[in-house]
């Protein structure tokens, strides 16, 4: 994200990490600290950090297949998140996520797979390189410290000057289409307590989510960028990042809520 500070804070914190997208692309910190309350999430990138090898093991042996596919959504709708083994239960959220064709983390799409008319499979080859992929993220989270707590909690607890936090939240209802999250932040007040917490960090504070009232609101004086994002079904929307401090644009403009 270009508008991460270059004279970056000692510490990080995504105290929302899904799929830790703005992580993984930016330079490593001193103390990094990611969160998610998502236990499929958690358990995933535990498994990548902590036994990688046998990860790509059960990746590599794992066919690109419908009904690997089918198998994957069965135990999540059974509310298999947690179980005694925890290299089978990632390797399937894996294959749920990569795998999949126009679905969310809790609603069921087709199985995504390749027809005539390219020169090559493409799916089956994207899933053939994931151990390649995996050994590379392992060796990013090795230092990291995984949090499993409600959010708010973990940006009070790390309430620090040199702390750089990027919130990636459930965003607010109303602008999205529906549910789409495992921890969903439904209510209002959910968003209300999160933004009194960043507002009380000291150290710098990155938002993200859709332009809305209730945010510019309560974020008077901060600063706000728009950027174009893909979206849920593969739509093109903008994009909002409301900033605590006066970020390094590059000459692009930037608003004061």
């Amino acid at each position: 994200m270009d508008c991460i500070p270059h004279a970056a804070a000692q510490g990080y914190l995504e105290p929302f990490f899904g799929s830790g997208a703005v992580f993984f692309k930016k330079p490593p910190s001193r103390i990094e600290t990611i969160n998610d309350l998502d236990g499929e999430i958690i358990n995933l990138f535990r498994c990548i950090r902590e036994q990688p090898e046998e990860l790509m093991r059960a990746v590599a042996c794992t066919p690109y297949s419908r009904g690997e596919y089918e198998q994957a959504w069965d135990h999540f709708k059974a509310g298999g998140q947690v179980r005694p083994d925890g290299i089978e239960a990632a390797r399937l959220t894996l294959v749920r996520y990569w795998q999949a064709h126009g679905s969310t983390v809790v609603y069921k799409g087709g199985w995504k797979n390749d027809r005539a008319g390219r020169e090559y499979a493409y799916d089956v080859r994207y899933w053939r390189q994931l151990p390649e992929r995996i050994a590379a993220v392992a060796e990013r989270l090795k230092d990291a410290q995984i949090e499993q707590s409600p959010a708010v909690d973990v940006i009070r607890r790390f309430r620090h000057p040199d702390v750089l936090i990027y919130a990636d939240p459930p965003y607010m209802l109303h602008t999205r289409k529906g549910k789409q999250y495992i921890v969903e932040m439904a209510e209002e007040a959910q968003h209300i307590e999160l933004l009194d917490a960043l507002k009380e960090h000291p150290g710098p504070v990155i938002l993200s989510g859709y332009d809305n009232d209730l945010y510019n609101e309560h974020l008077q004086g901060w600063k706000k960028l728009h950027r174009r994002a893909q979206a849920e079904g593969g739509a093109v929307r903008t994009e909002t990042v409301w900033l605590n401090y006066v970020p390094e644009t590059g000459g692009k403009a930037y608003e004061t809520v």
